[in-house]
């Protein structure tokens, strides 16, 4: 049930979100690239045999779509296992006098031993005000075996007056129709991310399809991009 809640949320998020460029000062409709970039942050992991501080996240941007806002992190794997169970993570932003005032929610799965993956938060509180934003990990939800069922092609990038995009084939090899969210990340030269681009369906159809993945800012200076099944 809570992965379900999660990923209709996730979906709303990707159907609704539109974010131009910012500047330092997070505004509407803007990205934020600065000083909340935390330092491998560790994050203590729920699931068994993996121990605490396993999780950490170099960087992240936080973005502010008209009705809220949403985080593209950055997460990496310091183990030598397999993070298989779905991890339910939440960000705690708080004003520059220390409170609290809104929150965003995302999944952390299928991430192999020693490997990096984007993954997406959404949130619906405005928190353009803020000064400083925690993580957390609250628990696992249950794995869902059909991830490895989505296969996803080469991207394409190319730009227009809205912004850049991102185009990709994606294949439903299952035999039932499937939600998902896709998302894209731009990497720079020192492995950090500069840029993302986000896209979904509802009920996709098993077979092939045809997907555009969406930025209203323009992303440039970039070094490659990674596509990833962020939530299904």
């Amino acid at each position: 049930m809570l992965k379900s809640l999660l990923l209709s949320a996730l979906l709303a998020s990707v159907l609704l979100t539109g974010c131009n460029s910012g500047s330092a000062n997070p505004t509407p409709s803007a990205t934020h690239k600065g000083t909340q970039t935390p330092s491998n942050q560790s994050l203590s992991l729920m699931q068994p045999g993996l121990g605490e501080g396993v999780f950490i996240l170099p960087n992240f941007l936080v973005r502010f779509p008209v009705y809220g806002v949403q985080i593209i992190a950055l997460g990496q794997n310091n183990t030598d296992k397999l993070i298989t169970s779905p991890e339910y993570v939440t960000a705690d932003f708080f004003d520059a006098r220390g409170q609290k005032i809104g929150s965003a929610f995302g999944l952390l799965n299928n991430v192999p031993a020693r490997s990096v993956k984007i993954f997406l938060m959404a949130g619906t509180d405005r928190v353009t005000n803020y000064s400083k934003v925690t993580f957390q990990i609250l628990g696992i939800t249950d794995g869902n075996p059909d991830q490895a069922k989505i296969k996803i092609g080469p991207p394409t990038v190319f730009n227009n007056v809205s912004g850049t995009h991102v185009r990709v084939t994606i294949e439903n090899t299952s035999e039932n129709s499937k939600s998902i969210v896709l998302i894209a990340g731009f990497f720079d030269a020192n492995e950090k991310i500069i840029g993302s681009a986000i896209g979904g369906r509802l009920n996709l159809a098993p077979g092939m399809h045809e997907l555009t993945l969406d930025s209203e800012e323009t992303i440039s200076d970039y070094k490659y991009v990674q596509v990833q099944l962020d939530s299904l």
